[in-house]
This record gives C-alpha cells, structure tokens and sequence, in this order.
C-alpha cells in the first residue's frame, strides 16, 4: 500500500498547482514531482485587502468562482473566513501567514482577530 505526503513546492499559475509527493513504498520513502491541473479557465489576481474587526468582503458572490485562494500577510494576527456572520470567533480561523483556498460562489468575508491585517486574494474562474 501506497501512503502519500504532499507538500506545496511551487506556486499557483493559471492551470497548474505544482505539488511534491512523498511516495511511501517498500523500500522506503520516494520524491516524485506532480503536477495536477486546477481546473478554471482563468486566475485573476484582486486587490489586497485590510480585514479588520468588522466583516469585510474578500471576494463576491461569483457564480463563475472555482476557487478563491487567499493569503493572511500578516506574522502575528489571525483572521476568520466565512460568510457576512463570521466574527473573531466565528468562521474558519487563517493562522499569520497562513493561506486557504474557498470553492464557494457564494460571497466570502473575513475579520480580524485583532488589528487589521492585510489579506491578499487572487480567484479562478472557470
């Protein structure tokens, strides 16, 4: 039996997510580079945006929406991702510097769990 590991080792491009898969097998564990394609017919790259302790909006309701992929830029402060209800103690919590990726149409919002943090966003479109 085969047990897979994948590790982000590229970056986001238009149709490909470049990944490391860490193959386990008998005679121990292989490297093997993978690339798979995301899907959407385009990546559009937003706007930065400050989250702070009200819900802001990171990305609108977008029928056309495959995935909305964001990054919380700061170091020390966390933001909630959701939809209009989410709070500081509400919704899926992005770590400093984490990154999150929304198969969602439906509008996404954020809030700080502190100070306001900038919050950059880039989505694909099918």
């Amino acid at each position: 039996m085969r047990r897979y590991i994948f590790l982000l080792i590229g970056s986001l491009t238009i149709n490909a997510l470049f990944l490391l898969a860490i193959v386990g097998s008998p005679r121990g564990p292989q490297m093997v580079p993978r690339a798979w394609g995301i899907g959407g017919g385009s990546f559009v790259s937003r706007a930065d945006v400050s989250v702070a302790s009200g819900a802001t909006v990171l990305g609108v309701a977008n029928a056309a929406r495959i995935a909305l992929v964001c990054t919380n830029n700061d170091s020390l402060i966390a933001v909630r991702v959701g939809d209009a209800n989410v709070t500081a103690t509400r919704g899926v919590r992005l770590a400093p510097g984490g990154i999150i990726s929304v198969s969602a149409t439906a509008a996404i919002s954020a809030v700080s769990e502190g100070a306001a943090v900038t919050i950059s966003c880039s989505e694909e479109q099918g």
